[in-house]
């Protein structure tokens, strides 16, 4: 019995996690492959989003820390703000505080500000906390968009299944202790 509980267990944390790691969006984008981002980008930087801002419902207005530049952002730039859509459906890139980005963005005509969204090719780079070490090759042969939020949430929920097993197997052990005692004691 305890088997089966503990198979049934991994399954659901293995459903739950991939159903997690996913987003599905209406957009749709040639997948660009990391060198193509960079050559189609207006500019490139790595960056911690430090506020995000809805814009009249339809676009979000993103301001960075600048990490490290790599395409037209000056060396001694430290801040730069950006539009991205407020959807996915229309295409907008979901920026999340604490997590560091790959951002690639497109100069508009019109605008006062740059542009980025879900076909620009920008990659979550983990998150903020954890020094930056990078390097040029970022650029060729980085993966694409890592989350760790499946594997904190497996871990949790792993966590939370294995003390379910071992008080259903402790209250199980002592209720048959109990049981025996109760036995001898007739």
């Amino acid at each position: 019995m305890v088997h089966r509980i503990f198979l049934l267990s991994l399954f659901l944390m293995g459903v739950f996690t991939v159903i997690h790691i996913h987003d599905v969006y209406g957009c749709s984008c040639a997948i660009l492959t990391n060198e193509e981002a960079l050559e189609d980008s207006f500019a490139s930087f790595v960056g911690i989003p430090t506020k995000i801002e809805s814009s009249h419902g339809y676009t979000n207005r993103v301001t960075f820390e600048i990490e490290k530049p790599i395409k037209n952002i000056a060396q001694d730039m430290t801040e730069i703000t950006l539009t991205t859509p407020s959807q996915g459906p229309a295409c907008g890139y979901r920026f999340e505080n604490n997590t560091r980005y790959l951002v690639h963005t497109h100069e508009m005509e019109n605008q006062k500000y740059l542009q980025t969204s879900l076909c620009s090719g920008n990659k979550e780079l983990g998150f903020s906390f954890i020094p930056l070490i990078i390097d040029e090759s970022v650029l060729t042969n980085y993966p694409t968009s890592i989350s760790w939020y499946p594997i904190i949430l497996f871990l949790i929920i792993a966590g939370i299944v294995t003390g379910i097993i071992v008080g259903i197997i402790a209250y199980r052990k002592k209720r048959k202790a109990q049981i025996i005692i109760w036995l001898h004691h007739k």
